[in-house]
Formats: structure tokens, sequence, C-alpha cells
């Protein structure tokens, strides 16, 4: 009779989940709760501040489109310039 090799067999699918495991707990090395929540905790504030980054410098680009006097439009891209290089530094760092 040949063997099933199938992962949804029932004959079969717990052994090969077991030999998965086994080589998934060999491969791995330990992480402590305190790294996983302050590498957690480090990327939800790194991507918050690209967040606003790059709404601030959405809608700066929004409202200078949408700008008529010249003036104003020069200042605008004057600041959208500079969120442009802090939004780079933020990604970067």
């Amino acid at each position: 009779k040949p063997i099933c090799i199938c992962v949804v067999c029932p004959i079969h699918s717990c052994k090969q989940q077991k030999t998965q495991d086994s080589n998934n707990t060999e491969q791995t090395p330990p992480i402590s709760m305190a790294d996983v929540e302050m590498t957690k905790q480090k990327v939800d504030s790194h991507q918050l501040a690209v967040d606003k980054l790059t709404y601030a410098l959405n809608m700066i680009k929004i409202e200078t489109q949408q700008e008529s006097d010249p003036t104003i439009k020069q200042k605008l891209d004057k600041y959208a310039s500079l969120l442009k290089t802090q939004l780079t530094e933020v990604i970067t760092t």
C-alpha cells in the first residue's frame, strides 16, 4: 500500500505536522517577550511618524494645487520641500 503524503489526509497529517513543528523549533532562536514588545513599539512609533509626515505632505500638495496666488504657492512648495526632507530622514533612520 503506498504511503499518502497529503497534508489533508487524516491518517498522515498529524505525523507531518509534528515533523514540521520539530524542524521549526530547532531552526528559530528563542525570543523574549521584552524584545518583541520593544520592537513592536519602535516600529509603531516610527510608522506613525512616517504616516503623519506623509499625510501633512499630501495636504500641502493639495493646497498648492488649489492655490491661485503665486506667492502662497511658492511658500507652500517651500514647506512641502522641508517636509520631504524630514520624511526622508525618518524613513532612512
